[in-house]
């Protein structure tokens, strides 16, 4: 334990590290700041005209309104079946038609679409929220996740890999490294990054929420299903509801992102302490991981439509890139435990790398 919290204290006062730290955490709060100007109503004045407060304004009453009648409606025509066939024939078109691939994502549509009855059933759409084409909370929500997770495995990867090589860098390696004792102290290196990386990972989620809590009036909206019509944001191609594939709340989907997130992180962790042990050096696995966190992003692009391209999105990147739509109908490729199993397998991955490097650090030491 002693080993342990010198290990965390090199972390913790590390400048390097809390220069980087704050450095991400006031860019997050800069940005936010600058997402959430609002277009048309201060978010006050129109929280007071969603919630139906009396002294709303007049103008806010009016505008969420009109924004009430244009899209109240929205699923009554809903069809999840006709926004695949339109789907596969923007992004899938070379897909055959009798494929086992174009069934299972047939399926998928066909499951959406029972989901969107019982929406329509169980008066899940009506919740009231932030308009969403004027204010699109979901989409500045989803952004700041987004962008405090790759800063967050930034900081994981930093911080392992600074624990894991200061030996090294120091050239003490033959002194700390000579006996299976000396060795078994990367292990409590690695715990004391991961521990690091969860505290400053909670710094930099905390810090831009607490900021968007108190910009945005948010009391009693926060149970609001995702899947209400109020939510609606338009894409590039469609208009429709976010349709989550069971019912889920705006916290809910918060929450069930942030605990994807740690995951994420902790894989990262992982990963890069597994690849040292092979490596042993932190600056190649550091370039190692930048290059294959960018292959694997651009990965689908190169795999044709088909069972292997869903397998290809499988990745930390791709559940990075696509922070907006997880837990929610998005592409094709995609299905219901897509978020799950790719967490699953990666943590299955990064155990099997980790074990595999400590295995060959541990027999041949220096």
């Amino acid at each position: 334990m002693r080993i342990f919290r010198h290990e965390l204290k090199k972390l913790l006062l590390c400048p390097f590290l809390l220069g980087l730290l704050a450095v991400f955490t006031v860019y997050d709060i800069v940005i936010l700041y600058d997402d959430l100007s609002p277009k048309y109503c201060g978010y006050g004045g129109i929280y007071v005209a969603i919630v139906g407060a009396e002294n709303a304004e007049e103008g806010a009453i009016e505008y969420y309104q009109n924004f009430y009648n244009e899209f109240s409606a929205i699923y009554d025509d809903l069809d999840m079946n006709e926004i695949f066939k339109q789907k596969m024939s923007l992004y899938y078109s070379d897909v055959p038609q009798d494929s086992a691939y174009r069934k299972w994502a047939e399926k998928n549509y066909a499951e959406l679409q029972t989901r969107v009855e019982n929406i329509r059933k169980t008066g899940e759409a009506d919740g009231n929220f932030y308009p969403g084409p004027a204010y699109k909370i979901h989409k500045k929500l989803c952004g700041l996740l987004s962008r405090s997770l790759l800063e967050s495995m930034i900081l994981t990867a930093l911080g392992v890999l600074y624990l894991m090589d200061y030996e090294r860098v120091n050239a003490a390696e033959g002194l700390v490294y000579a006996t299976k004792c000396g060795r078994k102290v990367q292990l409590k290196k690695l715990l004391a990054g991961a521990v690091f990386s969860l505290i400053s990972s909670a710094i930099l989620f905390m810090m831009p929420l607490a900021v968007f809590s108190a910009i945005v009036p948010m009391k009693g909206l926060w149970q609001t299903s995702v899947s209400a019509f109020t939510l609606t944001e338009p894409t590039t191609f469609f208009t429709y509801p976010f349709i989550t594939w069971t019912k889920m709340s705006v916290f809910g989907q918060l929450s069930a992102s942030l605990g994807l997130c740690a995951a994420l992180i902790l894989i990262t962790a992982a990963v890069c302490a597994g690849a040292y042990f092979f490596a042993r050096n932190s600056y190649f696995v550091m370039l190692g991981s930048g290059v294959a966190f960018l292959g694997l992003l651009l990965l689908p692009y190169a795999v044709p439509a088909g069972m292997w391209h869903t397998v290809s999105l499988m990745t930390p990147p791709v559940l990075w890139y696509s922070s907006g739509m997880r837990f929610i109908e998005f592409d094709p490729a995609r299905g219901e435990w897509f978020e799950a199993a790719t967490a699953a397998l990666w943590i299955c991955i990064s155990a099997a790398v980790l074990l595999a490097g400590w295995r060959k650090f541990r027999r041949i030491g220096i």
